[in-house]
C-alpha cells in the first residue's frame, strides 16, 4: 500500500509524556495501515529534565525524529503552547504534503483514512465538544470570542457553524487540538504560530476556561484568516475516554455500542493508562479490536519514571511554572471588564 504524503507530529517531555509518546508511535507503526511508515517527529520544545535515552534509542528505533530543543518556547510555563512552538521548530523540516499533530494519550487503533485529505481540502479535526466554544450571543463565552477573533481581523459571528459531537450544541466552528490534519503549502504552522501567541498574549481570559483551550481557540482563527477549505472529523478520530468508570461516571465509553467502538480509529485515553484503569480499558478494546487489546495487555499500565532526584527537580519546576502561570492569568481579565485591545505584558516569560 502506497504510505500517503504525510508526516506525524507529537510532543514529547521528560515522565509520562515519554511513554505515552511511546506509545502512540507503536501503535500508529503496527495498526496503521498504509500510514503506519509515515514519517514522525516527536519534539521537545521547553526545559525539563532530560528525556531517557532508553525512550529515544526506542524512538529512534522506529523510525522516529526527536528533536530536543528545549529552549524554543517563549512560554515553558505554559504547556498549551507546546504545540506551536514545536511546529516552529520543525516547520523548515517537513516535506510531506499533509502533516497531522496527536496527542501522546493518543492511540491509532486502525488506519486513519481520513487523515488523508483530498485534493479539494486543506484542515479537518473533530467538533468533539462545545467546551470553550460559543453558540452565539446569549453564550457566556461569546464576547471572548468576539474579541479574540477581532484581534485577528475577523468576526466570529460569520464563522460557519457545526454540531458538537458529544452534547449537540449549534455553535460556530470549534474543533478539540488533540488531533487535526492540515495541508502544509497552505502557511498553517506560521498562522498557527501567530494566532497562539495572539490569543495567549492579548490580555483576555475566557469566562468559561480561562486560558485552558487557547490552543483550540486558535483553530478556527486560523481556518477562517486563511479561507482554509476543512471537513469535520467523526467522533471515532478522537473520542476521549476517562476510566476508571467508577470514579469517573460521565465516561463517555459506557455511551457508545459496539458499532463504534468497532469504527474507532484514535482513542484519546487520558489517565486511563494508568494502573487502575488500563484493565477496564483493555476489555473495552477486545469486544471488538481483540489485536489491539492483546499489545495493550502485554505493554501494561504506563510506567512512571523513578529516581529521588527526578521527583524532586519535577516538583520545583512544576511549582514554578504554576506560579508564573498564576500570575500571569491573574493579570488577564474576561471580556466583560476590558476593551479588545488590552494586552499584557510579557514579563511572565522572565
Amino acid at each position: 500500500m502506497q504510505p500517503p504524503s504525510l508526516t506525524f507530529v507529537l510532543c514529547i517531555e521528560a515522565g509520562s509524556l515519554e511513554q505515552q509518546t511511546l506509545r502512540c508511535v507503536g501503535s500508529i507503526r503496527r495498526f496503521g495501515g498504509r500510514f503506519a511508515n509515515c514519517p514522525i517527529v516527536a519534539v521537545r520544545p521547553r526545559p525539563g529534565a532530560k528525556l531517557l535515552s532508553s525512550v529515544v534509542r526506542q524512538l529512534k528505533d522506529q523510525n522516529v525524529r526527536v528533536v530536543d530543543q528545549p529552549s524554543a518556547s517563549p512560554y515553558p510555563w505554559f504547556g498549551f503552547y507546546n504545540k506551536a512552538a514545536g511546529f516552529e521548530l520543525i516547520e523548515r523540516d517537513l516535506d510531506t504534503d499533509l502533516v497531522a499533530f496527536l496527542d501522546s494519550d493518543t492511540l491509532t487503533l486502525q488506519s486513519p483514512e481520513q487523515l488523508d485529505l483530498a485534493a479539494d481540502m486543506d484542515f479537518a479535526a473533530v467538533p468533539s465538544q462545545s467546551s470553550g466554544a460559543t453558540t452565539g450571543p446569549s453564550n457566556p463565552n461569546h464576547a471572548y470570542w468576539e474579541q479574540v477573533s477581532r484581534l485577528a481581523g475577523l468576526d466570529v459571528n460569520t464563522f460557519p457553524r457545526v454540531l458538537s459531537h458529544r452534547e449537540r450544541d449549534d455553535m460556530h466552528i470549534y474543533w478539540n487540538a488533540a488531533v487535526f490534519v492540515f495541508r502544509r503549502s497552505t502557511g498553517f504552522i506560521k498562522a498557527y504560530v501567530e494566532e497562539n501567541r495572539r490569543v495567549l498574549m492579548c490580555g483576555l481570559k475566557s469566562p468559561v476556561a480561562g486560558l485552558f483551550y487557547t490552543d483550540q481557540v486558535a483553530l478556527p482563527l486560523v481556518v477562517q484568516r486563511l479561507g482554509l477549505r476543512f471537513k469535520h472529523l467523526p467522533l471515532t478520530y478522537n473520542h476521549s475516554v476517562h476510566l476508571p468508570a467508577a470514579k469517573h461516571h460521565h465516561t463517555l465509553h459506557v455511551e457508545r455500542g459496539p458499532d463504534f467502538w468497532r469504527e474507532l480509529t484514535v482513542l484519546h485515553y487520558h489517565r486511563s493508562m494508568w494502573a487502575e484503569g488500563v484493565a477496564e480499558l483493555v476489555e473495552v478494546i477486545r469486544q471488538t479490536n481483540p489485536a489491539a487489546a492483546d499489545w495493550l495487555a502485554a505493554l501494561g499500565p504506563l510506567p512512571g519514571r523513578s529516581g529521588l532526584m527526578y521527583s524532586l527537580m519535577r516538583k520545583l519546576r512544576d511549582r514554578s511554572r504554576k506560579r508564573k502561570l498564576e500570575a500571569f492569568v491573574g493579570r488577564c481579565v474576561e471580556p466583560a471588564t476590558t476593551p479588545a485591545h488590552v494586552t499584557v505584558q510579557e514579563a511572565a516569560t522572565a
